[in-house]
């Protein structure tokens, strides 16, 4: 089993405090708090012939209604695109609840990220902006955007959990 190396976004809510809502903020947990439930799930992703991008598919393959970049488990978890029949979402975890609905590509395919220049395995994230509640803090909303990369194992075609080996993901925002 090789190891992979899980860098999931770094959490500042402890060192903002909540008035400070127009300060920029990295809404999201630690990854030393998802436990031995830590899971990866890709489903109807694949990278370009040529390599240069990592696309979803909008549409349904086989049982699945579309396809899925899921990172983490309840509680902690993003869900970086999921596509239902052309319909595309995002979301992230327990304590920063949050989804977004994502514009309907054209085609079957949808772009998520795009080859890094001077890489072949780094993928940078298209930003998806998103919003949404903080759990246990009633009133307390928050907007901002994904950004961050993924690194694959140098696959094109068809990828599953096993060809991701990286990812540095984050929802930068602010806290309102």
């Amino acid at each position: 089993m090789r190891l992979l190396t899980r860098r999931l976004f770094t959490a500042l809510l402890a060192a903002v405090p909540l008035w400070a809502a127009a300060t920029p903020i990295d809404l999201a947990y630690n990854a030393a708090n998802t436990g031995p439930a830590y899971a990866w799930r890709l489903d109807a992703v694949r990278v370009s012939a040529d390599g240069r991008k990592l696309q979803v598919r909008t549409q349904p393959v086989g049982s699945l209604p579309g396809g899925m970049i899921n990172l983490g488990t309840y509680p902690w978890w993003i869900t970086l695109v999921a596509y239902d029949q052309g319909a595309g979402r995002t979301g992230n975890g327990d304590r920063w609840r949050g989804n977004a609905a994502l514009p309907a590509p054209t085609g079957r395919w949808a772009t998520v990220a795009t080859l890094a220049p001077g890489s072949s395995t780094v993928y940078r994230v298209q930003p998806i902006a998103t919003g949404g509640i903080v759990r246990g803090l009633p009133g307390v909303t928050w907007s901002g955007t994904v950004q961050g990369t993924l690194t694959t194992d140098g696959t094109r075609g068809p990828l599953d959990a096993s060809h991701l080996v990286d990812f540095d993901l984050h929802i930068v925002g602010d806290q309102h």
